[in-house]
């Protein structure tokens, strides 16, 4: 029986997959079924679709040919699946590649972060060379610095080196930013970790105190509310 070929591919162009097919074998390649239109009709690509995917072998139309006696076969090219296990390694792969480039951006951010914070419009020296040219003594365990002051309040870097006394501010609202370590405040008898970047907001006549936790010393910047302009540490007993 004569054919003529007529039309163009349909549901993708010969040779080549949808998107869902494994690799064809040479055997895979050379199968190939008609399905031919009882109605003389060409059927639309979706119904098409719908009349492949009736069987577990993905299926791929590659081209439409009308025969002598007016009916429209349809050549499909046949490729198997890709086995359960396959499809799995291939997903556990599609989700470790997550990860990974999760992992790439965690460390990209982490590494624009300076080393050393910053404390803008106070120390332009930056805070290292401040913390070399005002040391702690030796066995001194707390040294405080003031390092500016407004009409409304005054700023202070204080190094913690062991452990502040139990006291509290009688006139004073003072507000903390660690800079640098970590420790543990105790503000109002509860127990609070703290490290770089935290803060904690104290009003006056709160008693608190901070022990330094880690291996060197925690620096923080201390905000009096007013300024402090002489002492206002009352002591307070150990709870």
């Amino acid at each position: 029986m004569a054919h003529a070929r007529q039309g163009t591919p349909q549901l993708g162009t010969e040779g080549d997959g949808d998107g869902q097919c494994g690799q064809q074998s040479a055997d895979d390649e050379a199968l190939e079924e008609q399905y031919v239109d009882p109605g003389h009709l060409r059927v639309t690509p979706s119904e098409m679709a719908g009349i492949l995917s009736q069987d577990g072998r993905c299926r791929q139309l590659k081209f439409l040919e009308t025969l002598s006696d007016g009916r429209v076969v349809h050549r499909v090219g046949l490729a198997r699946r890709p086995p359960a296990g396959a499809q799995g390694l291939m997903a556990a792969h599609m989700r470790a590649g997550a990860v990974v480039l999760a992992a790439i951006l965690v460390a990209a951010a982490c590494a624009r972060r300076p080393a050393t914070p910053v404390v803008a419009g106070a120390i332009p020296e930056g805070l290292d060379a401040f913390l070399a040219a005002h040391p702690l003594a030796p066995g001194q365990p707390v040294r405080a610095e003031a390092i500016g002051r407004s009409v409304a309040a005054s700023w202070h870097i204080v190094q913690v080196a062991t452990a502040e006394p139990p006291h509290r501010h009688r006139l004073h609202d003072l507000s903390v930013f660690v800079l640098r370590g970590e420790g543990i405040l105790t503000l109002d008898g509860r127990r609070i970790p703290m490290r770089a970047g935290d803060a904690a907001l104290i009003p006056r006549d709160h008693p608190h105190w901070f022990v330094r936790g880690g291996s060197g010393p925690a620096v923080t910047l201390a905000v009096f509310s007013p300024p402090l302009d002489a002492p206002d540490i009352v002591p307070e007993p150990a709870s």
